[in-house]
Formats: C-alpha cells, structure tokens, sequence
C-alpha cells in the first residue's frame, strides 16, 4: 500500500486506455473536404510521413471530422452530397487512484480522441 501511495505522491499510477462507442448512424451532408498534411510527431518536431497527404471530411450537421487517407471511399463524395455514415467515438480514459483508496484505479478522466470510421454509403436523391 505504502508503494502505491509513494507511486501516486510522484505521479506514476496513472493509466490511458481507448474505449469505442457503440456505433453511430448518421445520415448528413458533406460540409467540407480539405488535404491535410500527413505529419506524425517525434518529440518537439513534426515530420511529413510517406504516403503524401490525407484528407479530411466534415459532415454538415454532426459536425464530425473524419481524417482519412486520399483512397477512401468517403473522400469521392463531393460537397454538398448526402451520404449515410456509420462511425464510432474513440474516447481517451485515465485511470488513477484515487485516496484514500489504494486498492483499485478509477477512471478520473474521460476525453474524446477522435472517431473510427466504419462504414459509409451515398443517398441517391428520390426526386
């Protein structure tokens, strides 16, 4: 017990994990496609990785992001088309102590990481 307290007291209990969320359908119109670099991070310094850059995909009403690479099928949707989205919400959690309880970790917090895509599918308009 007394480890675990001196861990907290230095901060090296805590943990990350992801969750998903059960998966949400959306059916929205595409609001905006932009090319992002695809640049991943060592340290303090941003690189370009291979594989040129991505795109990234706003729905209108969700208000959703999705960054993906150029070949997926979401990005040959236009602006402005409907498309029926299925996607997952990535959560981030830390887990801690919390004192005086040393026995267990609890989640002290809980944020949004981003979305995993799962499925997609263009509305054809009915007119």
């Amino acid at each position: 017990m007394a480890i675990k307290r001196l861990g907290w007291k230095l901060g090296l209990t805590k943990e990350k994990r992801q969750e998903l969320s059960d998966v949400i359908c959306v059916e929205d119109k595409v609001a905006k496609k932009e090319k992002v670099p695809n640049l991943f991070a060592y340290g303090s310094a941003e690189w370009f990785a291979a594989g040129g850059d991505k795109c990234c995909v706003t729905l209108a009403g969700s208000n959703v992001s999705f960054t993906l690479n150029p070949w997926h099928e979401l990005n040959s949707y236009n602006e402005g088309e409907k498309v029926r989205v299925a996607y997952r919400e990535v959560h981030t959690i830390t887990l801690d102590y919390v004192p005086p309880d040393f026995e267990a970790k609890k989640a002290v917090e809980r944020k949004l990481a981003g979305y995993e895509l799962v499925k997609t599918e263009k509305i054809e308009n009915s007119e």
